[in-house]
């Protein structure tokens, strides 16, 4: 190891650690990529080295070593969200693509190249954990010799599945968010812990409108790693107490081009404004809660945790939700975040407490230490924000508001012909948040065929509890593309029978339904060319610690070994 770089690393950080566990090769890999971190402004002649014109065989090799390069790609990748880094962060992909490919070696070159980039980035989020860093350093290099047992070992490691090395695995995700709504993750960086993952098909989801900026930089990315990818606007019409939600996905296109034209067309920029002020609307809730929970709802948590729960700063919060659209989630979350200090600090002094055995009511300890360590930011928000929990607030989940944005008080009819009138080939998929089987029933009916996949599945949240509703969905589904009306007369019976003995004859939905099955060959004939297909996501931002992350794929299509883990 250089004397360079093994100044960069502190005696003190290491004394206790034997340099018998590791190689010297290991302490240089760490220190070059710490090296990299602690640079404050990027050198210009590390930033050359992205440049897409140049190949890691060839000048790249002569200017630098191979762990700088990959270092300075990814930490150049997973710096800052702002958008004028957009272009950086899509250079940094494709070179620590191009790093990872030609570092990885063997049979298993692809799923090795997949496991250099989490190592990597595992690499990078350890700085100040000098053991923990050693040890992915060495990881690292075991890596790049392409032995099929290190590297399938990393792959269940990082619960990584391993993938065909020819790349034809049917393996998607149909709903995810990216940092421009909810999610944590920039559209560069959504799209390489997709590939990491081995997902070759995705649907970024927006709320109510989405900037061509954002959609450019997520398609470039897209095409980097070869991945499918599909840009989808979240948009609600008001049906009858509730409203119906339905992702939008223009189709069609010939390439990126083209859709960025499409989203810059003056009559889609009028439409994406009207999305605006629905966010606008939205937001505003938002904002609400967070003075609500100031006021009100902090005393509580903080006495149910034994603190005292600090107020919520709303220009610090705006701050932490960055370039995205606000939620309650980034709301649990930064609350969540502020109390983990005294959360820490508090459970550490109860655990002492135990220990020693002098507590006069060491239950009571031991369920707080319990419900401090199970205490999640979907709790604070379930317990705190929603707005259930804070009634005096206007819900903007109230379609009889008097202020409801145009958008919003379109029914699903109305929304449908809107769409197409801007433009003629969507998908359009109905989520049935909300919605029971006949209330799926009449939205599909009003919308003419016009709603061409239903979400019958989804990751988010306990699965298990959804179960029953997502099985008479999809039966739903394939009643209707049926070619026989046998199966899809029954659904509308037992519906219909089930509204009757609730008591409630004169319900304008039960008429509803037996029009429905009065003209149920019409019905069936929207979906006759064209079937009504499902639609299968996770929701992931990347910020729950309750679901298990983007991606679901074929078991099938998956390398024996795999399918037999």
């Amino acid at each position: 190891m250089s004397e360079e770089y093994s100044e960069l690393i502190e005696e003190d950080s290491l004394e206790n650690i034997s340099p018998l566990l590791f190689d010297r090769r290991d302490y240089a890999l760490l220190a070059i990529v710490n090296d990299v971190l602690d640079r404050d402004k990027p050198h210009w002649d590390l930033k050359k080295l992205l440049a897409s014109y140049l190949h890691p065989h060839g000048i790249k090799e002569m200017a630098a070593s191979r762990g700088l390069r990959v270092a300075y790609a990814v930490i150049h990748l997973l710096g800052s969200l702002e958008r004028g880094k957009a272009n950086e962060r899509v250079e940094a992909l494709r070179a620590a693509r191009d790093e990872v490919l030609t570092t990885a070696k063997g049979p298993l070159r692809t799923n090795a190249a997949r496991v250099l980039l989490q190592i990597m980035k595992e690499l990078i989020r350890s700085k100040g954990d000098a053991r923990k860093q050693l040890k992915l350093a060495h990881d690292f290099r075991t890596v790049t010799t392409g032995k099929p047992r290190v590297v399938l070992r990393q792959l269940q490691k990082y619960h990584l599945v391993e993938m065909p090395e020819d790349w034809n695995q049917i393996s998607f995700d149909d709903h995810v968010h990216d940092a421009n709504t909810k999610g944590r993750k920039s559209p560069t960086h959504l799209i390489m812990d997709a590939w990491i993952k081995g997902i070759r098909r995705l649907t970024v989801v927006y709320y109510n409108y989405v900037d061509p900026r954002v959609a450019e930089e997520l398609l470039q990315a897209a095409e980097v790693m070869n991945i499918s990818v599909h840009v989808g606007v979240d948009l609600s019409a008001r049906y009858r107490d509730r409203f119906a939600r339905f992702v939008w996905e223009p189709r069609g296109f010939g390439d990126a081009q083209e859709y960025l034209a499409f989203l810059r067309r003056r009559d889609v920029q009028a439409f994406m404004s009207e999305g605006r002020k629905v966010s606008n609307y939205q937001h505003a809730y938002i904002f609400e809660a967070l003075r609500a929970y100031n006021q009100r709802h902090r005393h509580d948590l903080g006495r149910s945790l034994g603190i005292q729960a600090p107020e919520v700063d709303e220009v610090e919060f705006c701050s932490f939700v960055g370039m995205g659209q606000p939620s309650l989630l980034h709301l649990g979350t930064f609350i969540l975040d502020g109390l983990m200090p005294l959360l820490r600090e508090h459970h550490s002094a109860l655990a002492e407490c135990l220990c020693r055995g002098d507590c006069d009511n060491a239950d009571e300890v031991r369920e707080l230490l319990d419900r401090v360590a199970k205490l999640c930011a979907e709790e604070v928000v379930e317990q705190y924000l929603i707005p259930e929990r804070n009634p005096e607030l206007s819900d903007p989940g109230d379609p009889e508001a008097s202020d409801l944005p145009e958008l919003m008080a379109l029914t699903p009819r109305e929304l449908m012909q809107h769409l197409r009138e801007l433009h003629a080939l969507n998908r359009i998929t109905l989520i049935p948040d909300g919605l029971g089987v006949e209330q799926v029933l009449e939205v599909l009916f009003d919308c003419r065929g016009d709603v061409t996949h239903m979400e019958i599945f989804n990751l988010k949240g306990d699965v298990d509890s959804r179960s029953a509703q997502s099985v008479a969905l999809n039966q739903l589904r394939l009643a209707l593309n049926d070619s026989s009306p046998i199966g899809l007369k029954r659904i509308l019976r037992e519906r219909i029978r089930s509204l009757e003995q609730g008591g409630i004859e004169g319900n304008v939905l039960l008429d509803k339904l037996n029009r429905i099955l009065g003209n149920i060959n019409g019905f069936r004939a929207l979906y006759r060319y064209s079937p009504l297909k499902a639609s299968m996501g996770s929701r992931s931002t990347g910020r729950s610690v309750l679901t298990r992350g983007m991606g679901l794929v074929v078991s099938e299509t998956l390398p024996v070994r795999a399918q037999r883990n």
